[in-house]
């Protein structure tokens, strides 16, 4: 009875597109039963919301409110997995997709003898180990994909299109800037004064560094941790006057005492 059961929400899932939809800054799986286009004879549509699909009149009338101005359409569809992931894990879609693009596009990349993914796993674990949560939705797509402008092929318009204008400011800041006719110290400080503007960006790129230097640390690397020594006065000077928040001044001083070890 329970494989019939399984088997029977399987079929379900597979009779349906699904897109996600963001209304008072957050996200909504939702699916739908069409014959045909999205914008035409539509059987049934719902939201996933507090675990069940269910009708839910304001947040589906602003779906599709989007798709009938033009602003959601068919080739905005996400995979049926994602969502399904979503449901399972609590992530939001957006999170999933995240991981998913950033491990794709760094596929080929390498972390000291490690595949790139893991960097990008370690930055999330310390945003998680330092409190923040998968509900801190641009925290996370942004430390997924934070690379991704500087070491991809991926660009701004395609991270606006699928993650939004807020997580492209975060990203767009957190990445080096790189002019050639600059020291590679006038350049960090031109990254560092992007980056204090934008108080996500901080906390993204602290995550980033304490992931670095926890790698450094374990692995020996004493080149890499004297270059971050000696950037970390750029740090002092432009990035701990910009940081608000107590959990915030606690990531800045757990990175500046690994230094002392």
């Amino acid at each position: 009875m329970k494989r019939n059961n399984t088997e029977q929400t399987m079929n379900d899932l597979k009779k349906y597109n699904y897109y996600t939809h963001f209304l008072d800054a957050q996200e909504f799986a939702i699916r739908v039963l069409a014959n045909g286009s999205i914008s035409e004879n539509v059987s049934s549509i719902e939201v996933y919301k507090n675990k069940k699909w269910r009708n839910d009149d304001r947040i589906l009338r602003s779906f599709m409110n989007l798709n009938i101005t033009g602003w959601i359409t068919d080739d905005d569809q996400i995979d049926m997995a994602i969502v399904k992931e979503h449901i399972i894990s609590g992530m939001t879609c957006r999170t999933i997709k995240a991981r998913n693009i950033a491990f794709e596009k760094h596929k080929n990349q390498r972390y000291g003898i490690y595949p790139y993914e893991v960097h990008l796993t370690n930055v999330v674990s310390v945003l998680l180990h330092f409190g923040f949560n998968f509900k801190d939705d641009e925290l996370i797509v942004s430390a997924w994909l934070h690379d991704i402008l500087e070491d991809t092929d991926f660009n701004k318009t395609l991270l606006s299109s699928y993650f939004g204008e807020n997580i492209r400011g975060i990203i767009e800041a957190v990445s080096n800037h790189n002019d050639g006719a600059k020291t590679k110290l006038e350049n960090k400080r031109i990254t560092f004064i992007k980056i204090s503007g934008n108080e996500k960006a901080i906390i993204v790129k602290l995550a980033d560094r304490i992931a670095n230097v926890e790698f450094s640390l374990l692995h020996g690397n004493i080149e890499k941790l004297n270059n971050y020594k000696e950037e970390q006065f750029l740090l002092d000077e432009l990035i701990l006057p910009k940081i608000k928040t107590d959990k915030v001044i606690y990531m800045y001083n757990y990175l500046k005492n690994m230094f002392a070890l």
